[in-house]
């Protein structure tokens, strides 16, 4: 073989070789730019609860434990939390939706420590009342505050066409203290997006 096919030959195989580099690496593109076309979603990304779009970074605001212990909600954050929000006489919703927040969290095994647990009193009503109830609950941390520090906490976890909280409701809020979804009589939906979110996620 004279040096002049050699250098063809070569020059044929490097130009091969480049052209196996460039498709494998614009395959994966090419896979998701089809995929989007498409409008193909894993099923892995499916929410069970409604979506807060954008998330909604929670503002500050002072409360007190039932315990009468200085709070700020930013003191929640590192953790994944499920608020709801009810006043003390906790009617059959409400202790519904506080035994759905227990299930959840032991529910999610040795991953159960990366979630806590939130109750909100819109109203002091009756507080010897609920003293008595969350006696079942143990570990949920209870929030109350001046009127005026509750409504606008409760404010912000308006979603859809409310104005204020839903006592329906169970929130979930991120470590990082965003509000990012609701749910209502769900609590499978919660620990199947739990378990998703805290597998995906850094923080938490």
């Amino acid at each position: 073989m004279t040096e002049e096919k050699k250098e063809k030959g070569g020059s044929k195989s490097g130009w091969i070789i480049v052209a196996v580099l460039i498709a494998i690496f614009a395959l994966p593109e090419i896979i998701a730019v089809s995929l989007q076309a498409m409008k193909w979603r894993p099923d892995s990304t499916t929410n069970r609860g409604e979506l807060v779009q954008p998330a909604r970074p929670i503002r500050e605001t002072t409360l007190t434990t039932l315990e009468n212990k200085s709070i700020k909600f930013s003191d929640l954050k590192g953790k994944w939390t499920m608020v709801h929000f009810s006043d003390a006489a906790c009617n059959e919703t409400c202790i519904k939706n506080l035994y759905f927040m227990r299930q959840v969290k032991t529910a999610l095994g040795k991953e159960q420590e990366r979630v806590q647990r939130v109750f909100v009193l819109l109203s002091e009503t009756e507080r010897a009342v609920l003293e008595d109830k969350i006696k079942d609950y143990p570990g949920m941390t209870v929030i109350v505050g001046t009127r005026e520090n509750i409504q606008e906490l409760a404010g912000q976890f308006a979603v859809q066409a409310a104005t204020t909280a839903d006592p329906n409701r169970i929130y979930l809020v991120d470590p990082l203290g965003n509000l990012m979804m609701t749910y209502i009589d769900n609590p499978s939906g919660m620990i199947k997006d739990l378990t998703h979110l805290m597998k995906t996620s850094w923080s938490g």
